[in-house]
C-alpha cells in the first residue's frame, strides 16, 4: 500500500512565510534556519494549538532531514511524523495523514508501531478507502501478535554513533504495549464496517461478533448485533438470525415449528458455547412440545378446511361446512384420495417430526436453570431445578438437578439448612449411584469449611446406607468420604474414633488414593492414644510401602516417638539421629533434635542436650518447635544454675519470634531468674503484670506456671505487708477485667494464697455449667474440691478436658487422682489401673503422686492378686521421695495383704509397725488404723488378752486417742475401764504397753499357740 505525499497549497505558502520570518530572527539573508530551529518553531506552534503552522513546519523539517542516516535523527524524524499525523487527524486532513502514517510505519525507529497502524486504519476508513482499511486493520491485528523489529533497517550510522546508541534505540522500539481491549474492539469494528461497506457479508460477521463479545458499551454492542442481523439477512442465514431476534417472543411466530426448532438449535449452540445471556431468552421463547403440537394441529385443521378437505383426515364434512366453504357434491365423480397442497404436507411433516422428537421440555427447563445460575440469578435457577427434579427424580437430568440445588443452596444463597434437608432426604431415598455421593461430598466440604466436624460425623449413617459398587469413580468418592470421617474424628480429638475410621478405609479400600494418608493417620491416632507398640509397625509399614509419599520423614520421626514411649531409649536415640542426618530440611528435624536432646538430658549429658536444643531452635519452622526447645534448654541451664544463659536464650527466642513467641512462658523464666537474683519485688510485678495481660488465653500455660511460682514466692519470700499488696493487686485485676478466663485464674491464685482453694472449688462447681473458660489451675481447683466431697460425677469430663486441651499441664495430676478414685469407687478396677498407669507415666515418683502406687496396690489386692499387691506396696517403700505418710500407708496396706493371705501374724507385724513407727504421719490416721487392725489380727490368732491390751495402748497413745477410730477401743473396753484410763492419764500416769507374739508350730498345719507377754509400766 503506497501513497503520494500530499500537502495543501496554503500549507506550502504558510511554510515559506515562516521561513522568511525565521530568517529575520538574527540570521543573515544567505543563511536559512537549521532543522533544529525549524523543529523548535514547530513545537512552539503545536504548543499554542496553531496546528496549520505547526504541520507546515513539520513538513519542512522532515524534508530537511529525510536524507540523514543517523539513528538519532531518524528517531527524531519519526517522532515528528507521528506528531504530524496526529495533528492532521485532529484537523480532519485525513487524505494527508494517511501517507504520513504509512511513511512512519515503513521507516525504522518508530516507537508507536501499533498505534500508528490503528490510526492508519481509521484514516483510510474515513476517506472511504475500504479495501485499504481492511488491509490496515488486518496488518495492525497481525502486528499486535507478531511485532516486527524495525531497528535493523539502519542504512548506516554516523561516526559519532556507536553500537550502544543503536541498541538503545532498538530497545526503545520494543517497549510499546499491546493493544488494550478497547483498542482491539475499535480495530475489529473498523474491520467489520469496512467489510460491510464492501458488501462482504460473510467476512464482516466474525469481527462484528468479536465486538459483540468484547465491547463493554451496550450501544456499540447493540449496533454490532444489528449489523450482524443485516448481514445474515443478506446472506441469508435464518438459523443464525434467530440468535439475534428475541422480539419474536412477542409475536405469533413463536408458535412456528420451524422457528421453535431453530430456537432450540440456536439456543443449544449458544448454551454449549457459553453465551448464556443470549441463550436464555431463546430458551424462554421455546414452546412446550404439547402446546406447540396442539397449536399446529389447529392450524392444519384450518388449512384443510381452507382447501376443501375435512377438518380431520378420513372424516366427512358436514352440510354446514360444505355450504360454508362452497363444496359441491358430485355423486357421479369417482372416489379419490385426498389431494393435499404442499403447505399442508409440509405442515404435517413438521408435526410428525416434532412428535418423533424425544421430550425436550425438561432439558430446556434444566438449561434455563443452569443459565439462571450462571448469570447469578440463583432463586430462579432453584425454581427450575426443582421443577425438573420433581418431574423425574430418578433420571440423569433429575439427579443433576438435585445436586445443583444442594450446591446452589450452600454456595450461592447461604441456605445450608435447606440444602441439608434436600440432601439428606435424597440420600435416604436414592442410595445408589454417583449423585448421593456428590451430595454428601458437597455437604462435607461445607462442614469442613465452617469447621463443623460434628456435622461431618452426622453424615456417616447416610454413607453407610449407600449401595456400594466397583465403579472406579464411586469407589474414589466413598474412599474420600470415609477418609474425611477419620479427619473429623481427629479434629474432634476422638482418637479412638479416628483409629477406627482410618482402619475402615484401609480395610475397605485397599490400594486407594488415600491409602498412604490413611495409614499415616491410623498410626497417629494410636500414637495420640499412647498405643506405642501398636502404632510403631504402622509407621514402619508406611516407610517401606510408601517411601516416596508425603509423610515418609514424619513416619521415621513418629517411629522414634513410639520407641521413646516404649522406653526403648537407645533405639529411639538411634532413630532420632537417623532423622536428623537424613532429613535436615524436614519439618520434623527440629522436633527430632529436641527429642534427642531430651534423651541426652535424662542421661545427664547436659552439654549434648543443649547442643541439640540449639539445633532445634535454629532450624525451627514453627514457633512451637522453637518454644519447646528454648524452654527445655532453660530447664537444663536452671539445673546448672546458669541463669545468665537462661536470660540470653529466652531473649534470643523473643527477638526471633517476636509476637508469635510464647511471651508469657518467657516472662516466667525471666521472673525465675529475678528470684534467683533476689529481685523479689521485680519478679512478683513481672508475674502479676503478665498474668493480667496474658491470662485471658485459656491455653496459656506460661501463666499457669507463674501462678504456681507466685504461691511459692509468697510463702517463702514475702512478708505480711507484701503478701497483702499482692492480694490487693490480684483483686484489682479481677475488678478491672471482664474476661471470665482471667477472672477465674486470679480467683484461684487468691485462694491458693489464702489457703481456701477447696472452698473456692466447691463454689466454682456451682457457678460453672460448662468449663470452656476454665484454665488448668481452675480445673485442678474443681478436681480437689470434688475429691474432698467424694463427688466423682465429673471426673471423666475433667480428665478428658485435660487430655484434649492441656495434655502437658502439670495441673492434670489432680484430674488423674479424681478419676482413679472415681473408678475405684465404682469398682472399675481395670479402668482405675489404666488411669494410674497414665498418671505414673506423666509424673513418675513425684511425692504427690504416691497415691497412684498406693491405689494400685489396693486395686490389685481387691482383685485377689495378693503377690502383685505385696510387690506394689514393697516398691513404694523403696522410693526415697515417698517417705513419710505414703510409707505409713504402704506399711498398713502390707498388713492388709498378709491378712488377706491368711498370715495374721505377719499382718500383725506390719500393722504394729504402722502405729509404732508412723504415728506422727497423716495426723495419726494410719497409726489408728494400725491399732484396730492389730487387735483384729490378734483376735484371729486367739490372743484376746493381747488384743485388749492393744485397745488399751491406743487410748494411752496421745497421737490417736482423740481420733474417730479410738471409739472402737472404748466400746470394746467398756465405760468403766475407759474411765479408769482417762483418770489415770489425767493424774499424770503413762503406760508403755507392748505386745509380743511368738508362734510355734508343732506340726504342719497345727494351730498356733499363743504366748502373751503384756508389760505395763506405771509412773509419773
Amino acid at each position: 500500500m503506497r501513497f503520494t505525499k500530499k500537502i495543501s497549497l496554503n500549507g506550502m505558502v504558510r511554510a515559506l512565510i515562516l521561513v522568511f520570518v525565521l530568517c529575520g530572527h538574527g540570521f543573515a539573508a544567505n543563511e536559512g534556519p537549521t532543522p533544529a530551529e525549524i523543529l523548535k518553531e514547530a513545537m512552539m506552534h503545536m504548543g499554542k494549538e496553531e496546528y496549520d503552522d505547526a504541520s507546515a513546519l513539520m513538513y519542512m523539517y522532515l524534508s530537511e532531514v529525510e536524507e540523514s542516516k543517523a539513528p538519532r535523527v531518524i528517531a527524531i524524524a519519526q517522532d515528528i511524523r507521528f506528531k504530524l499525523a496526529s495533528i492532521l487527524l485532529k484537523t480532519e486532513r485525513m487524505d494527508e495523514a494517511a501517507p504520513v502514517l504509512q511513511e512512519y510505519i515503513e521507516y525504522p525507529l518508530g516507537k508507536f508501531q501499533r498505534l500508528s497502524r490503528k490510526m492508519l486504519a481509521t484514516c483510510l476508513y474515513e476517506i472511504e478507502d475500504y479495501e485499504g482499511a481492511v488491509t490496515a486493520c488486518t496488518n495492525a491485528l497481525y502486528y499486535n501478535e507478531n511485532p516486527i523489529l524495525e531497528a535493523k533497517k539502519f542504512v548506516a550510522k554516523d561516526d559519532d554513533d556507536d553500537e550502544e546508541e543503536s541498541s538503545r534505540f532498538k530497545q526503545k522500539e520494543e517497549e510499546e504495549p499491546e493493544y488494550t481491549q478497547q483498542e482491539l474492539n475499535e480495530l475489529y469494528l473498523t474491520l467489520a464496517e469496512s467489510y460491510y461497506d464492501l458488501e462482504q457479508w460473510t467476512e464482516c460477521i466474525p469481527p462484528f461478533e468479536y465486538v459483540i463479545a468484547q465491547a463493554p458499551n451496550e450501544q456499540r454492542k447493540g449496533y454490532a448485533i444489528m449489523q450482524v442481523i443485516n448481514a445474515l439477512i443478506e446472506i441469508p442465514d435464518f438459523a443464525r438470525i434467530t440468535a439475534w431476534i428475541p422480539q419474536l417472543y412477542r409475536t405469533s411466530a413463536r408458535y412456528d415449528i420451524r422457528v421453535n426448532l431453530a430456537l432450540m438449535n440456536a439456543a443449544a449452540a449458544l448454551y454449549e458455547a457459553g453465551e448464556y445471556d443470549s441463550a436464555l431468552p431463546l430458551y424462554r421463547m421455546i414452546m412446550p412440545r404439547d402446546e406447540l403440537v396442539t397449536y399446529q394441529e389447529s392450524r392444519i385443521r384450518d388449512i384443510r378446511i381452507s382447501v376443501g378437505l375435512p377438518p380431520e383426515p378420513g372424516a366427512e364434512m358436514t352440510e354446514d361446512e360444505k355450504m360454508l366453504f362452497g363444496v359441491v357434491d358430485d355423486p357421479a365423480a369417482p372416489s379419490q384420495e385426498e389431494v393435499k397442497p404442499k403447505a399442508l404436507v409440509d405442515q404435517e411433516n413438521l408435526i410428525y417430526a416434532l412428535k418423533e422428537l424425544p421430550p425436550y421440555e425438561l432439558d430446556v427447563q434444566y438449561r434455563m436453570a443452569d443459565l439462571y445460575k450462571t448469570v447469578d440469578r440463583y432463586w430462579e435457577s432453584l425454581r427450575f431445578f426443582d421443577v425438573v427434579f420433581e418431574a423425574d427424580p430418578k433420571s440423569e437430568i433429575g439427579e443433576r438437578c438435585i445436586f445443583e440445588m444442594v450446591e446452589t443452596l450452600i454456595d450461592e444463597v447461604n441456605e445450608p439448612a435447606e440444602a441439608e434437608r434436600r440432601g439428606f432426604d435424597y440420600m435416604a431415598k436414592y442410595p445408589e449411584g454417583m449423585t448421593p455421593r456428590q451430595i454428601a461430598y458437597t455437604l462435607n466440604g461445607y462442614y469442613q469449611k465452617t469447621n463443623d466436624m460434628k456435622a461431618v460425623k452426622a453424615l456417616k449413617p447416610y454413607l453407610d446406607g449407600l449401595v456400594r459398587t466397583n465403579d472406579e469413580t464411586i469407589v474414589k468418592y466413598d474412599t474420600e468420604l470415609y477418609f474425611m470421617q477419620g479427619v473429623a474424628d481427629l479434629v474432634l480429638q476422638d482418637y479412638e474414633g479416628s483409629e477406627k475410621s482410618f482402619r475402615y478405609v484401609l480395610d475397605e479400600f485397599p490400594g486407594s488414593h488415600q491409602e498412604a494418608n490413611s495409614l499415616y493417620w491410623y498410626g497417629m491416632s494410636k500414637l495420640f492414644l499412647q498405643k506405642y507398640e501398636s502404632a510403631f509397625p504402622d509407621f514402619e509399614k508406611y516407610i517401606k510401602k510408601h517411601a516416596t509419599e508425603t509423610y515418609v520423614d514424619e513416619c521415621s520421626f513418629q517411629g522414634g516417638i513410639c520407641l521413646f514411649g516404649m522406653e526403648r531409649y537407645d533405639e529411639a536415640m538411634e532413630r532420632f539421629s537417623y532423622v536428623i542426618s537424613t532429613y535436615p530440611d524436614s519439618s520434623v528435624y527440629p522436633e527430632a533434635c529436641s527429642m534427642r536432646g531430651d534423651i541426652y538430658g535424662s542421661r545427664g549429658e547436659l552439654d549434648a542436650a543443649v547442643d541439640d536444643y540449639t539445633r532445634a531452635v535454629a532450624a525451627a519452622k514453627k514457633v512451637n518447635q522453637a518454644t519447646y526447645a528454648t524452654f527445655q534448654m532453660a530447664e537444663v541451664y536452671e539445673a546448672e544454675d546458669k541463669y545468665d544463659d537462661i536470660i540470653r536464650t529466652v531473649e534470643s527466642y523473643l527477638d526471633v519470634w517476636d509476637e508469635e513467641a510464647d511471651i508469657a512462658k518467657a516472662l516466667f523464666w525471666i521472673g525465675k531468674t529475678k528470684i534467683q537474683q533476689k529481685k523479689i519485688d521485680e519478679a512478683v510485678k513481672t508475674y502479676v503484670d503478665a498474668i493480667v495481660k496474658y491470662g485471658s488465653d485459656v491455653r496459656q500455660d506460661g501463666v499457669d506456671l507463674m501462678i504456681a511460682e507466685l504461691v511459692k514466692v509468697s510463702a517463702i519470700y514475702l512478708d505480711t505487708e507484701q503478701q497483702n499488696k499482692l492480694k490487693a493487686d490480684l483483686q484489682a485485676g479481677i475488678d478491672e477485667n471482664d474476661d471470665l478466663t482471667l477472672q477465674l485464674r486470679l480467683r484461684v491464685l487468691q485462694s491458693k494464697l489464702d489457703m481456701t482453694e477447696t472452698e473456692l472449688g466447691k463454689q466454682l462447681i456451682q457457678e460453672l455449667s460448662d468449663l470452656e473458660n476454665a484454665s488448668p489451675p481452675v480445673l485442678a481447683c474443681i478436681c480437689d474440691a470434688s475429691f474432698e466431697m467424694e463427688d466423682y460425677s465429673r471426673a471423666e469430663e475433667l480428665l478428658l478436658i485435660f487430655i484434649t486441651k492441656f495434655e502437658d499441664s502439670d495441673y492434670m495430676r489432680a484430674a488423674f487422682k479424681l478419676r482413679a478414685y472415681g473408678q475405684y469407687a465404682e469398682k472399675d478396677y481395670e479402668g482405675a489401673l489404666h488411669t494410674i498407669e497414665e498418671a505414673q507415666e506423666h509424673y513418675g515418683t513425684e511425692y504427690d503422686v504416691a497415691w497412684a502406687q498406693l491405689m494400685k496396690a489396693q486395686v490389685l489386692l481387691d482383685q485377689g492378686k495378693v503377690d502383685e499387691a505385696r510387690e506394689a506396696n514393697m516398691n513404694l517403700l523403696s522410693v526415697p521421695s515417698w517417705r513419710g505418710a505414703p510409707v505409713a500407708q504402704a506399711t498398713f496396706q502390707l498388713g492388709q495383704v498378709e491378712e488377706k493371705a491368711g498370715d495374721y501374724l505377719k499382718a500383725f507385724g506390719f500393722y504394729q509397725r504402722a502405729y509404732f513407727q508412723y504415728k506422727g504421719h497423716a495426723g495419726g490416721y494410719w497409726a489408728a488404723e494400725g491399732y484396730l487392725a492389730s487387735a483384729r489380727c490378734l483376735k484371729k490368732l486367739g490372743l484376746s488378752n493381747d488384743a485388749r491390751n492393744t485397745y488399751r495402748a491406743m487410748l494411752f497413745d496421745p497421737y490417736v486417742s482423740d481420733l474417730p477410730q479410738s471409739e472402737e477401743a472404748r466400746e470394746v473396753l467398756g465405760a468403766g475401764e475407759v474411765a479408769e484410763i482417762a483418770a489415770y492419764i489425767e493424774s499424770g500416769g503413762t503406760s508403755n504397753i507392748t505386745i509380743n507374739v511368738e508362734v510355734e508350730k508343732t506340726a504342719e498345719g497345727a494351730e498356733p499357740v499363743e504366748s502373751s507377754k503384756p508389760s505395763t509400766e506405771e509412773g509419773a
